[in-house]
């Protein structure tokens, strides 16, 4: 009995030890880097480009898109209790099923979009020509997210600036719908001059085509 409880003392001990030393541990995690650098060097960058069109998936890759650009026309029939989608009634709001992925990951998109075109002037090793046709990928796909939300939902919140320098935003304000068409239009304007031609062998991404 008293080597069992002596055991005991002494793995209590040695597991206090460590918890004592664990706690005085100073972290580093090198795969950490702040926005400003990270968004600096070419391939950072491109990668938030890459982000920009994540939101694809959802939209048009699953069904998830198809509630909001297709029901609620004639070409559809509920004979289900719920008819939301179908009809378009008091019940849709943007907690409701797929709409939420709709409402959500467009607002996703124009955040990394956001981000693109704030960092866009901080990135080194670009000519000028370079950064303008890689940032207007993101000015095209934050056009095209305005576009879907404004039509869907009307005059919601319009953000111009990323989430990480703006912050949370607490207090939404609606902008008007003159407001979302006329950055939309400035967005695909700057895209059309700026974009390349065709993407080569990259598929998938927009091009001034």
């Amino acid at each position: 009995m008293k080597k069992i409880l002596k055991y005991k003392i002494a793995l209590t001990s040695a597991f206090m030890m460590l918890l004592v030393a664990s706690c005085s541990l100073e972290e580093f995690n090198p795969s950490t880097a702040d926005l400003d650098i990270a968004y600096r060097d070419p391939a950072g960058f491109e990668s938030l480009i890459n982000y920009c069109y994540d939101g694809l998936y959802y939209f048009y890759g699953k069904i998830d898109g198809i509630g909001a650009m297709e029901l609620g026309t004639d070409i559809w029939i509920s004979e289900s209790k719920e008819k939301g989608f179908a009809l378009y009634g008091s019940d849709m709001n943007t907690e409701l099923g797929t709409l939420k992925v709709f409402w959500q990951g467009f607002y996703s998109t124009i955040n990394y979009c956001n981000m693109a075109i704030y960092y866009a002037n901080e990135v080194n090793g670009y000519t000028e020509d370079e950064k303008n046709a890689k940032v207007a990928e993101a000015y095209f796909l934050r056009g095209w997210s305005n576009l879907h939300l404004v039509e869907q939902f009307g005059g919601v919140v319009l953000h111009k600036e990323p989430s990480s320098v703006t912050g949370p935003d607490n207090a939404p304000v609606r902008s008007t719908e003159a407001e979302f068409y006329d950055l939309i239009i400035s967005d695909l304007l700057f895209a059309c001059e700026h974009l390349p031609l065709n993407q080569g062998i990259e598929r998938g991404r927009v091009s001034r085509k």
